[in-house]
């Protein structure tokens, strides 16, 4: 059972150069028993020509060559264009630079296909943060699902270090984790963070650098795909993500006779995970070496209540055991697990790009290349349902009715006091709840026929409307219409022929659209503000909120009515930019 590896730029052919370095070490070591592992081995990563020669059954991928000509091991297919990279732009190497790669690629990856008795597995290496990596990744992994359509895809991807040097490292994350997460069947994240926390702490390097992160990856993966005795990994790998909603898994590794290795290298996870409750979908710990662990041992990993509900601990939990040692290691133990941790580096690159597209920052680059707004906002709602998917919190219609209570009265910068009035929840399940507690406000929009507006309760009253959502329904509406908001007050100038102060009128709509308390306004802007929700709570009430698109035509309804009053053209033009802006 063979597998095909696809290495993409200049981090992915970088560990593509340790990773087969690592599997050809780890098949010379000498040991009695090697014949079966080792022809396993062998056939699984090469194809030995007519010269007896072991060629890497991989196509290595570069926009430039600097980095190819710089490795170590003998990779016969190199396809290595010096045309000046991918700019780190996701677009440019999606929409450009794959396409004169693409052929040659296609042909490369078949004649590979073609010498393996049995293709199990494609796996793709590259780093999300650059242009190449996961631009021209994602678009040649797209080609990879249509050519092979019944074959294994698992997706080996490199985070960023949250303080990066590529200012357009998370744009890049965000649109290669949202594109490829229904393409692969696996992915594999690893995180610069932690893996440079593993290599200062864990294995005492001061002075690390991207060679000693490089040779981590490959050795966990390396552990991961070596063969079992009773598995092949490729049937592991989907036992772990057998849920099409949960597809990322993450390791790290220790001997068996320092398994409280395993809880220090932890402490990366307890400093930026200290208050998230974590739960798991499903473990698998492989040992490799003389021995095996004990019961005890693996007691700590079978305890129910780290595991989903609906799954039990039999079909959440297994051990896989190879009796021929790792590389130089007498015994070796990785831990492969599918749980709500990969929370933590995504919501980073979620926060932090969405921090720069509110701001409009560095989006020309992509829009040059037919990547616009409207790409990035499904962007960022696939992304948010992979992460609410993987929230798994157990937050009842009642604990939802009170945090928007909480968030009127307190507002969304006094989480810590929310906290106090909700102490079954933690700080972070509160901070992830906030974002996605307005995909229940704006679901049903119903206000009782007996409430009086009045004029100086102008947000109170909306919020009321907004308490009496029907919180057992799921949308996707208002953090579309919210993020579409504030994005118009940030380039909405005052203007001095109206007391009107619309940039405030945007943000005041984008809070209460989110449930949150909202800002004071001056008596002009309130008054003309209360004129508009009104008219805005009447035309929902009937309208049409399926999606985005179709909820933004119901805005024609408000800008015809408005339009109607030649007395109020401050309040067609709010409705006219609303409009006519985002549909």
């Amino acid at each position: 059972m063979s597998i095909v590896t696809l290495q993409f730029g200049q981090c992915g052919n970088q560990i593509g150069d340790s990773l087969y370095s690592t599997i050809t070490e780890d098949i010379q070591i000498k040991d009695t028993s090697k014949n079966i592992y080792n022809c396993l081995a062998i056939n699984k990563w090469f194809d030995i020509n007519k010269h007896g020669v072991w060629e890497p059954r991989s196509v290595i991928i570069d926009t430039e060559s600097k980095v190819v000509d710089s490795i170590r091991f003998k990779f016969k297919n190199i396809i290595a264009k010096s045309s000046g990279g991918s700019a780190n732009n996701w677009a440019y190497g999606y929409m450009e630079k794959s396409k004169i790669l693409k052929n040659e690629v296609s042909n490369m990856v078949r004649s590979e296909v073609e010498k393996c008795d049995y293709l199990s597995s494609f796996l793709n290496l590259y780093s999300s943060s650059g242009g190449t990596g996961s631009g021209v990744g994602s678009f040649i992994i797209e080609l990879l699902r249509d050519d092979y359509p019944n074959k294994n895809i698992v997706n080996a991807i490199v985070l960023p270090y949250v303080k990066g040097e590529i200012v357009t490292q998370s744009y890049n994350s965000l649109l290669t984790l949202s594109h490829l997460y229904s393409l692969a069947d696996s992915t594999i994240i690893f995180e610069n963070e932690r893996l440079h926390y593993s290599c200062k702490h864990t294995l005492n390097i001061q002075d690390v650098n991207f060679s000693n992160i490089n040779t981590i990856i490959a050795q966990q993966l390396a552990a991961l795909y070596q063969p079992i005795n009773n598995i092949d990994s490729i049937s592991f790998l989907n036992q772990l993500t057998s849920h099409q909603s949960y597809k990322y898994i993450q390791g790290s590794r220790s001997w068996k006779t320092l398994l409280a290795s395993v809880s220090k290298q932890s402490r990366f996870d307890f400093i930026h995970q200290k208050n998230v409750k974590i739960k798991t979908i499903s473990t698998a710990l492989i040992t490799r070496g003389s021995g095996s662990l004990t019961e005890s041992d693996i007691k700590p990993f079978k305890e129910a209540n780290v595991y989903v509900p609906w799954l039990t601990v039999t079909n959440s939990f297994n051990v896989y055991h190879q009796t021929r040692k790792f590389l130089n290691f007498d015994k070796y133990l990785t831990v492969v697990s599918n749980n709500n941790s990969v929370c933590i580096p995504l919501n980073f690159v979620l926060e932090d790009a969405w921090n720069m597209f509110t701001h409009g920052a560095y989006l020309h680059h992509y829009r040059k290349y037919d990547v616009d707004e409207e790409f990035f906002l499904n962007s960022f709602q696939v992304l948010e349902n992979i992460l609410d998917h993987y929230g798994m919190s157990a937050w009842t219609v009642e604990d939802k009715g009170r945090l928007l209570v909480l968030l009127q009265q307190h507002g969304a910068s006094n989480l810590d006091l929310i906290q106090k009035n909700m102490p079954h929840k933690s700080l972070p399940e509160i901070r992830y709840m906030c974002d996605k507690h307005t995909k229940l406000a704006l679901n049903e929009w119903c206000c009782a026929e007996s409430k009086k507006f009045r004029k100086d309760e102008t947000v109170k009253s909306w919020l009321h409307v907004l308490k009496q959502v029907n919180s057992s329904r799921k949308g996707s509406v208002q953090d579309i219409v919210s993020r579409v908001l504030k994005y118009i007050a940030l380039f909405e100038k005052r203007r001095n022929t109206t007391h009107i102060d619309l940039r405030d009128c945007y943000l005041v709509l984008s809070d209460i659209s989110n449930g949150v308390a909202a800002k004071k306004l001056d008596e002009s802007t309130n008054y003309f503000l209360f004129e508009c929700l009104t008219k805005l709570a009447e035309a929902l009430k009937e309208g049409e909120t399926g999606s985005y698109k179709s909820h933004l035509r119901s805005l024609r309804n408000i800008y015809d009515i408005l339009k109607s009053n030649e007395d109020n053209n401050t309040s067609v033009s709010i409705v006219h930019l609303l409009f006519y802006k985002n549909c």
